[in-house]
């Protein structure tokens, strides 16, 4: 077992190629193992009466250190740990020599305090888990050897492990020169669907060790033979900074058919899309009434705009058309808003000159702002008393930094049209329609018919009669009936295409007038389609395809990649948790460590190794006491909440199933409920949210899970759903305006809460007359006094206070309230009675009494200044 001459720890790093304390510190993970196996080995022979002689209880007797350094060296030597390690590393031997003096230590330790000393159950599994460790840092330094004493090495590594594990043979009967460490590739890598650590390790040019840190560090248990997937292996190459790239999806759709071929400077002209958007309230759709001599306002419930219309207007002073979108101004359609700017080419902001900019015109203002979409400002019901639209312009140019044309704020160089309008009286059209024109005119808003069509679903609902109906903007080509569209991760064939109504584009094209069903849309025109299997999320782009093959392709792959997008998020989330977690245990753990080894020193343990064991020692039982008091803490948490529960008479939650007339509007009731939710004592849970009338099978549903039905501009299908939800219990609640239906929801709560006890006055009386009755044999007397009540009423079931200049000189419950020597409840105001008080004889003439009594103060749900809802009691 000789070797070179020891030398120091740093010529023994340079030797190397790598710092020896990086090595030693791998080494100490399985030496730990070692340790324990031998102590456990050395418990188990003195049990069996094999070592006992030399166990005098003196801790630092050499007869008890010597089973510790026979069983180190008797490991070491099973193990040929040291003559690999005298070779490879010239302070070897000094390694095992600590290691040797470290087992002794441990050993004598225990012999001092056997009862606070826990040997592990699991030695063969900290056994084998030290084995592969030491084998896989052992091959990893193999595989790095240099110069002429290979040989050595590969022959200790081959009697170690077997010769099959050993470098090849070459030809003469020697050994062929060791591979030399994997080196980085250069480039990216592709990453494979999935591969085994050790193939990850060879891909990577990585030591497998490391890769195994980086896993242990992610909390994820791997060995070399284990399969690791592509999200896992992104994660590990990020950590080892390695360049990764994952493989290009051949189902998808190509860069050709999402963004089309033509070229721009040939195209047609085609309309601009415009959104009509602003604070709820400040006359968006009475605009577009005007603008297309209809009457829409009306029609929506509450006078609100509750969805995003889609729809072409003719410009009633030139003979060009626009397509208009109309969008909710209520804080719950901000999702709504935002898919309206998603396909926008122009924004008409429209701003009440009454009433300036509110809350929704600063987040529309935004939003085209960072969308880079040009704005029109429209100063509405400048014919009301009190407008203002130089105040208005004023608020715009100065506090929002909106570089209005003409402006002195900008210096006269804004490039934003503001035009004075009155939408009721049709007053400022002409204008607007100018600006709006002239803008898109700048813009060079261009679209070519003959390419495979594209749109954006504005929203999405099911039609009794007809199936689901979603309707979209074309953002680019033509839709034809009959065309296989890809929408997301569904597909669907068009079976026909209707006009959502507001005039023609054009002869050259077969318009049709409103709603009436058409074989084509272009460029830039609204469309209702129909033939769809699944609703499509409001928001999502519609792509034509050639065939249903290749609709099915890309439906497929996407749903792949969803799937494998939502793992990777869990994985990266999961391994961003645990390395917090990680890091906050190390720096408690090595703050623990550094006062409890200044606390010894203190009391008088100047050895440094023996510190550190008891140290060990005394954070192990720390830990466990730690577990057992989160154990005790966790289920006493829970069985106060289960308490209070109980106590309230509340359920844990209320679960409820949501049904709208649209995917836009189910979208902004799912998310006011979320709000509601967070202020309620009760929170609610959706278990189901999507688009159709109120059926039986919902009722049902509803009934199972002990829930409520939520329905939005929904009725239900036939009488029977009602009377079925009345026979099994299940609260309808329906509206066809958003807020009003979350007002009744928190009513529903409100109810549901305990209500708050109050004391209150019922009414007041005066003494006017003392009368005293004598009691039984010992008895005291009793004194009634004659009451006439002022106000309110005297009840009996209450407490009295009884004032005395002022002061109250005794509070209690009534003992007896009678009128005419009949017993009653309660004393009205203007009439007399005779009122007894409990343990109270001392009422002079003159006292007034105050009668409270206990009421309970139900809880209500109060709307706030900025529209949203809290629960008072």
């Amino acid at each position: 077992g000789g070797g070179p001459p020891p030398a120091d720890d740093a010529s023994a790093g340079r030797a190397q190629g790598r710092p020896l304390a990086e090595v030693q510190a791998k080494l100490n993970k399985w030496s730990q193992a070692v340790v324990r196996q031998a102590m456990d080995r050395e418990a188990t022979r003195e049990r069996e009466g094999a070592g006992g002689d030399g166990d005098d209880g003196s801790g630092g007797s050499d007869a008890a250190a010597a089973p510790g350094q026979f069983h180190a060296e008797r490991t070491i030597e099973q193990w040929k740990v040291g003559p690999l390690l005298r070779h490879r590393f010239p302070s070897g031997n000094a390694f095992a020599a600590e290691l040797r003096e470290r087992l002794g230590a441990a050993l004598r330790i225990g012999r001092e305090d056997r009862g606070r000393l826990r040997f592990r159950a699991r030695t063969q599994e900290a056994a084998d888990a030290a084995v592969r460790m030491l084998e896989e840092t052992l091959a990893d330094l193999a595989s790095g050897s240099k110069g002429g004493d290979q040989g050595q090495a590969h022959a200790e590594h081959r009697d170690l492990f077997g010769a099959s594990r050993g470098p090849p043979r070459a030809a003469g009967g020697g050994r062929q020169p060791a591979q030399a460490a994997p080196k980085k590739p250069s480039g990216p890598i592709t990453l494979p669907e999935s591969a085994t650590l050790r193939e990850l390790a060879s891909l990577f040019g990585v030591p497998a060790l490391r890769m195994r840190r980086v896993l242990d560090a992610l909390d994820i248990e791997a060995g070399n033979s284990d399969v690791i997937s592509m999200d896992v292996a992104e994660l590990v190459a990020t950590e080892c900074g390695v360049d990764v790239t994952r493989p290009e999806r051949r189902g998808d759709l190509t860069e050709a058919e999402r963004e089309g071929t033509g070229s721009g400077a040939e195209l047609p002209s085609r309309p601009p899309v415009v959104a009509v958007m602003g604070h709820v309230d400040h006359g968006k759709t009475t605009l577009l009434d005007a603008l297309r001599s209809s009457s829409v306002a009306a029609a929506e419930a509450g006078g609100i705009t509750q969805h995003v219309g889609a729809f072409v207007v003719d410009m009633p002073h030139s003979s060009k058309s626009i397509t208009v979108l109309d969008t909710p101004g209520h804080a719950a359609f901000s999702a709504m808003r935002e898919r309206g700017a998603q396909v926008t080419d122009v924004a008409i902001v429209v701003v009440a000159a009454d009433d300036g900019v509110m809350p929704q015109t600063e987040e529309v203002l935004d939003k085209t702002y960072r969308a880079g979409i040009p704005i029109v400002i429209a100063i509405n019901k400048c014919d009301k008393p009190g407008a203002d639209p130089d105040a208005v312009r004023e608020e715009l140019a100065t506090r929002y930094q909106v570089a209005l044309e003409g402006h002195t704020a900008f210096g006269g160089a804004g490039d934003v049209q503001h035009v004075e309008i009155s939408a009721l009286k049709r007053q400022g059209l002409r204008e607007l329609e100018e600006a709006v024109l002239l803008q898109a005119e700048i813009m060079e808003l261009k679209g070519d018919p003959s390419e495979a069509g594209a749109g954006v679903v504005i929203e999405s609902r099911v039609k009794k009669g007809r199936g689901t109906v979603c309707t979209t903007v074309v953002s680019k080509g033509t839709l034809k009936k009959g065309n296989f569209v890809v929408i997301g991760s569904e597909y669907g064939r068009i079976k026909a295409l209707r006009r959502p109504g507001g005039g023609a584009m054009g002869e050259e094209r077969g318009a049709a007038s409103a709603g009436a069903d058409i074989k084509e849309a272009g460029p830039s025109e609204p469309v209702e389609v129909y033939g769809l299997d699944a609703v499509p999320e409001a928001g999502e782009t519609l792509l034509v395809v050639d065939s249903e093959a290749r609709a099915k392709e890309v439906t497929r792959e996407r749903r792949l990649a969803a799937a494998q997008g939502t793992a990777r998020i869990r994985v990266a989330e999961a391994a961003e948790t645990a390395r917090a977690e990680t890091a906050a245990r190390e720096r408690m753990l090595r703050e623990r460590r550094q006062e409890l080894d200044r606390q010894l020193e203190k009391e008088g343990f100047y050895n440094p190794r023996y510190r550190a064991r008891l140290i060990s020692m005394r954070l192990e039982e720390e830990a466990s006491d730690a577990a057992r008091a989160d154990e005790l803490a966790a289920a006493e948490k829970s069985r106060a909440f289960a308490d209070g529960i109980i106590e309230m008479g509340l359920p844990e939650s209320m679960p409820v199933i949501v049904k709208a007339d649209v995917a836009g509007t189910n979208e902004a009731l799912v998310d006011m409920l979320a709000s509601l939710s967070a202020v309620s004592p009760v929170p609610i849970k959706v278990i189901r949210a999507e688009v159709g009338a109120i059926s039986d099978g919902d009722v049902r549903e509803a009934a199972s899970h002990g829930a409520c039905v939520v329905g939005f501009n929904v009725h239900t299908v036939g009488k029977a759903v009602d009377r079925n939800a009345d026979q099994l219990g299940v609260q309808l609640f329906r509206s066809r305006v958003i807020y009003s239906l979350i007002h009744e929801v928190g009513e529903h709560i409100a109810g549901m809460l305990p209500g708050r006890k109050s004391i209150a006055k019922a009414g007041e009386a005066e003494v006017a007359a003392l009368f005293e009755v004598k009691g039984k044999r010992g008895e005291a007397p009793t004194t009634i006094m004659g009451c006439r009540v002022r106000d309110g009423a005297l009840v009996g079931s209450g407490q009295v206070r009884v004032v005395r200049d002022g002061e109250v000189v005794h509070e209690g419950p009534v003992a007896s309230l009678k009128r005419e020597s009949k017993e009653i409840r309660e004393a009205a105001k203007g009439t007399e009675c005779g009122l007894v008080l409990e343990g109270f004889g001392g009422a002079r003439v003159g006292d007034k009494l105050e009668s409270m009594v206990m009421e309970v103060v139900k809880a209500k749900v109060v709307q706030s200044s900025d529209g949203s809802l809290r629960f008072e009691q």
